[in-house]
This record gives C-alpha cells, structure tokens and sequence, in this order.
C-alpha cells in the first residue's frame, strides 16, 4: 500500500529524485481504444469473438475447396505446380472465403464465420503459402472489383432494362459522375467503384518485413501469368530492411516534404496538363461507347450476323477497357495532385501551414491509396489508420498465435468482413510481463481460444525443414501424427 505522506514528505524544494523508464504504454493504449471501440467491428466478427458456435464453424473435411470462377486453367496449373496439398488447401479456402464477403460494394453471400484459422508448424513453408495466399486473395478482389467497374462504365443503354430505369442515370454511374466534373478536379474513381484493400500484420516488424519482402520481390501472378505488382504500403517507423523503406509512407512523406518550391510548382504543372488530356480522353471514349450503344440499340439483335453481334460485344469491351484505363490514369494523377496541394502552402503568403498536420495527412494519403497495408498489430492502431476514408475488406494476420486476443483487436477494428489468421499455437506465446495476468489467460491468442472452441485449422502438414526421426516425436506430441515429411 501506498503511503502517501511519506512521498509528500519528499517532496520539497531541490530533493533529488531517481527515475526509471519502465516502457512505452503506446501499444497498451491502443489496445485499450480498440477494446472500448469494440462495437464497432463488423457484426459477424462481434459474434463469432465474443460467442465462437461450432455450428457456424467451416467444414474443411466435408467441403472440398473449389477454385474461384475467375481463374483461368494456366492459373490453376499454376498453383498445383508452386503450393503442395496442405499448402493449396488453405490458399483455396482463404479465396472461397474471400469470394463469399463483400467486395467494392457488390454484396455476396455471407458466411456466418468470419474467420479462416491456418496453423503452420515450423518448416512447412508458412511464409511461402501467405504470399500465396495474398496473391490469391488480391486477384479475386480485384476481379470482382474489375468486373463492378466496367459495368459502372457501360452506358445505360447497354445495360438490361431490368438493371437501370430508362428515364433516369444509375446512381454512381458513369454518365453521372461525368456531370459532376465541370472545372472541378474530381476524382472519379471511387465514387464509381472504391478499390478493395488488405491489411497484412504481425506482432513484429521482423515478420512484417518478411511477408513484404517477398511480395516485393515476387510480385503476384495475374490470370494471364504475368508477374505484376500491387500498390503497397508500410505503416511503421521502425522498420529497417531497405525494401520496407522504399515503400514506407513515413520515407515517401519526408521525400515530399523536403522538395523546394520550384520543383513542387513544375510538377503540379505538368500533373495538370496530363489531366486535362486524361479528361479529354474521357469524354472521348464516353462519346464512341454512347454512340454505338445508340446505334446497338437501334439495330437490335433479331436477324443480325452472329459475328456482327460477337464483333460489336469485342469492341464494347475494348473500348470499356480503354475506358477504365484512363479513369484510372486520371485518378492517379489526382492524388499525386492533392498531395501537391497539401505542400503548395508552405510557399504561400499569409499561410497557416502546419508542418505537422501536412505530415500527417500525407503519410495517410500514401496509405489511403495502397491495395496491400503492411504494418504491425500495434501499429494498425495509430492515429494514422483513423486518418483513412475507407478502411479493409480483409485483415490477414501473420505468427497470430503470438499476439494476444486484445492485440489483435485494432487491426479488427478497421472495417474488414474477412479475417485470416497464421500461426502455431504450439510454439511460442505472446510476451507477458505480469503473472496476474498469465493466471486469467492473457497470453493466449484468438487462434488458440477458436481452437479451444473447437473450430478447424487448416494444417500445413508437409515439411521440409527435419530429418523423418528428429520430425517424428513433435508430429506425434503436438499434432496428432498429422504432419507427415
């Protein structure tokens, strides 16, 4: 018990006191907003947190996972080439799982489970399946994402008359939002269709790093076999690998933030004049899709040449492709563009230029616009994530039987329907200090409590790391026998 008379008693003028720096209470603090702000994470994930049913549970055993619709042969060959059994499953079923969610506004089934639970004891290739996983994961969002977007281009008089009213324009079509840019810059691209976004966390930034450098240095594999790379993003000052850093908002903000005035008014020059040619090409391809949908409509298709129709449907989807394209182009510059306008007032006579606010709002611009997030649990609980218009249809946490439950609360809490958690629950546990709380369970994690519950894992049961005997008392104590060589 504390004495308080005794520490007045010390307090007189010139005593000498000792002090000690026992932590940083950032990570606690963020914990503790995300747990009061519990309420409002997606009402699936609510349920399933606080009241895991197995008769929600999926069923891994009974269900053989399928391939999603949008993936061509090549792809799929693709896969079985690069990923083994176990490793293919738990990519599969993160895509279904995926598919099943909502994706840029386009609502589709909704699992009454939220969460897909991958365990990976060590050697069996954990790193590799996630970014497998992202990959896949990112190609059916972006399908869908793709697909929502050209419809939203097509002139009305393409769509179905059960689809579109004709007397008046579809809500965030792009025949409305064309009426809206005048001599204002606005930005098309997200109030026609917002891109779908992932976040991707560890407890450390040594895992965090990890996943973003094989993406990096992988990139993806679209449906054509191409590589391609996403637009990524690292949230966290500590990360120290170079390829982190090439991507980090902290480093991209600091890049902006030392250019002179000079520099900053020739590229706003030259961003401006490429956005009027892209505004011009807008309403150039908008025109051609409206006068031969008109002239489509006029013909009908009652006796016309079937290689007439496939023809005319070929160039209604080039031209739609055109058109998304430049949509895209545009708004790409538009951002680069608001980014300028946050830097132009420091240069300004009679400006109240904020350095630290022109800080802030840039590092969130930088991660506003990523596809793929990458920062640490903690981290995704900065002021910055508050900062974002929208936040992630999917949260992919990595070594998640290393956090506990509360940890992983912030990355919940910004938005995501979908959930995938990797990890072990039989190695190590998350860090904690105090013995109270190890005696009330603290240290365990959300992947451990869904296990507990009863819920299925998908295990990766083929390593490549041990000898068959030195493998052999770990798979038979911890894993049941189930991971195999």
């Amino acid at each position: 018990m504390v004495d308080n008379d005794h520490i007045l008693r010390k307090l007189h003028p010139k005593g000498i006191w000792f002090l000690t720096v026992l932590g940083s209470l950032a990570t606690t603090q963020r914990e503790y907003v995300a747990l009061n702000a519990f309420r409002r994470l997606n009402l699936q994930m609510q349920s399933a947190v606080l009241q895991p049913s197995p008769e929600h549970f999926p069923k891994y055993e009974e269900q053989p996972p399928g391939m999603p619709e949008c993936f061509t042969p090549n792809f799929v060959d693709y896969l079985h080439r690069t990923f083994n059994g176990p490793q293919l499953a738990a990519i599969q079923w993160a895509a279904m799982h995926t598919a099943a969610g909502t994706s840029s506004g386009t609502t589709k089934r909704q699992d009454p489970w939220p969460f897909t639970l991958v365990q990976g004891p060590p050697g069996t290739g954990k790193t590799h399946t996630v970014w497998g996983m992202l990959n896949v994961i990112h190609l059916v969002q972006y399908q869908h994402y793709y697909n929502a977007l050209l419809k939203k281009l097509a002139p009305e008089s393409y769509k179905q008359a059960n689809e579109s009213n004709s007397d008046n324009v579809a809500t965030g079509s792009i025949d409305e939002v064309l009426q809206s840019m005048d001599q204002n810059l606005f930005r098309t691209l997200p109030k026609l269709c917002p891109k779908p976004r992932m976040l991707v966390c560890a407890p450390s930034n040594a895992a965090t790093d990890e996943l973003l450098s094989r993406v990096l240095g992988r990139g993806f594999i679209d449906g054509e076999m191409k590589v391609y790379r996403p637009d990524v993003a690292r949230v966290g000052v500590d990360s120290q690998t170079r390829a982190s850093q090439a991507v980090s908002v902290e480093r991209r903000t600091e890049q902006l933030l030392i250019k002179s005035r000079d520099e900053i008014l020739g590229w706003m020059h030259q961003l401006r004049g490429r956005e009027a040619q892209l505004s011009q090409q807008i309403a150039c391809l908008q025109r051609e899709l409206n006068v031969a949908a008109a002239a489509g409509h006029a013909q009908g298709s009652v006796g016309v040449d079937p290689d007439v129709l496939v023809a005319r449907d070929q160039n209604r989807d080039t031209s739609l492709q055109n058109l998304a394209a430049v949509v895209e182009n545009r708004d790409k510059i538009l951002v680069e563009m608001s980014r300028l306008f946050i830097l132009e007032g420091r240069f300004r006579a009679g400006s109240s230029f904020n350095l630290e606010e022109a800080r802030a709002n840039l590092e969130a611009s930088f991660a506003n616009e990523a596809e793929i997030v990458f920062t640490t649990v903690s981290s995704s609980g900065r002021k910055l994530f508050s900062r974002l218009t929208h936040g992630f249809d999917m949260v992919v946490i990595d070594e998640a039987a290393q956090a506990s439950e509360v940890a992983v609360l912030p990355p919940l809490s910004l938005g995501a329907a979908r959930c995938v958690l990797v990890g072990d629950p039989q190695q190590l546990p998350a860090t904690v200090i105090s013995k109270a709380a190890g005696t009330l369970l603290y240290s365990r994690s959300l992947f451990e409590r869904f296990q507990q519950a009863g819920c299925p894992t998908m295990l990766l049961s083929v390593q490549y790391r041990m000898h068959p005997q030195i493998r052999d008392f770990p798979s038979r104590y911890f894993y049941q026998g189930r991971k195999i060589l």
